[in-house]
């Protein structure tokens, strides 16, 4: 399975404007980040696809984590909660300056 996720444009610090770069204009365009994976498979209808063939779970490892493996513990504990979804994350460090961030509801603590 290939799989492409959405582009945004990028934008002018100035007045958020559409930003244009005259000599290669594919660098006015940038990746919308994680949160884009789910309305970009269903848009492409990936998720269809892969509901059709019987898939139930996904394991989705980012670019900069392409050592991230399986761990058949934590499937089974996904399985086991009914959970629709789970996620591993991690407190932030000084070296941690890019990337979104995790935004808690402060009406239930959800993420």
């Amino acid at each position: 399975l290939e799989f492409v996720q959405n582009k945004a444009p990028k934008v002018t610090e100035s007045d958020l404007s559409p930003a244009t770069w005259e000599k290669d204009s594919s660098h006015e365009w940038c990746p919308p980040g994680h949160g884009d994976l789910y309305p970009a498979m269903l848009g492409s209808g990936t998720l269809d696809k892969l509901l059709k063939k019987g898939y139930r779970y996904m394991f989705v490892s980012n670019s900069d984590n392409l050592g991230a493996t399986m761990d058949l513990k934590i499937l089974a504990h996904f399985v086991q909660s009914e959970a629709p979804f789970m996620m591993e994350v991690a407190e932030r460090t000084d070296a941690d300056k890019q990337g979104g961030h995790l935004a808690e509801s402060k009406a239930g603590g959800g993420l």
